[in-house]
C-alpha cells in the first residue's frame, strides 16, 4: 500500500492499481486515455481508500494531447458501486512522453468537477501518468475550495 498525504489528507493506492493505469497507457502509447478512479473514505474524512480504476468508456475521444473521457456506462457501473460502498473518487489520465503535471484544462475540469452536485464529489483525486512505457511518472493532487493541491509520498513514483 502506498500513501500519498498532505496537511491531514491521506490517499492510499495499491501497487495492482499502478499497474493496471501503467496496462491501459500501454495499449495506447502514444495516446491520451484516462477513466475514473473508485474507491471509499474513512469514517472521519480524512483518508480515501482507492480500490479500482477504470479503463476509457467507448464513447471517450483521445489525441496526442487531449482526452475527453467519455460517459457510456459509468451511470449503472457507479450505481452498482454505490451499493456496495465505493464511490467516485476522481479521474486519472495519462500524458504520453510528456510532464504528469496537470494541464491547465486538467486543472479546470477538476474544479468543475469539485463544483458540481451530479459527480457530488467536492474533494476529487486526479492521477496523472506522464511519460512513456517502462517509465512513468506520476502526480496526484487533490481538489479543495477551487485550488488543487500536490500530495507526496516519501517514496517516489509509487515504488514500495
Amino acid at each position: 500500500m502506498i500513501n500519498y498525504e498532505l496537511d491531514g489528507i491521506t490517499i492510499s493506492i495499491d501497487r495492482s492499481i499502478i499497474k493496471k493505469i501503467e496496462t491501459y497507457c500501454e495499449k495506447q502509447p502514444t495516446y491520451e486515455t484516462g477513466g475514473i478512479i473508485i474507491g471509499y473514505y474513512s469514517s472521519d474524512q480524512s483518508s480515501a481508500m482507492i480500490c479500482d480504476v477504470t479503463g476509457a468508456p467507448l464513447d471517450s475521444k483521445s489525441g496526442r494531447t487531449s482526452f475527453f473521457r467519455g460517459v457510456k456506462g459509468l451511470n449503472k457501473y457507479l450505481k452498482n458501486l454505490w451499493e456496495e460502498g465505493k464511490y467516485y473518487l476522481g479521474e486519472w489520465h495519462y500524458h504520453p512522453e510528456c510532464t504528469s503535471t496537470p494541464s491547465g484544462i486538467d486543472n479546470q475540469q477538476m474544479i468543475n468537477i469539485s463544483t458540481d452536485k451530479n459527480f457530488a464529489c467536492p474533494e476529487p483525486i486526479l492521477i496523472i501518468a506522464g511519460g512513456k512505457v517502462g517509465d512513468f511518472k506520476y502526480s496526484v493532487s487533490v481538489y479543495r475550495n477551487g485550488q488543487r493541491y500536490e500530495l507526496s509520498n516519501k517514496r517516489d513514483n509509487f515504488i514500495d
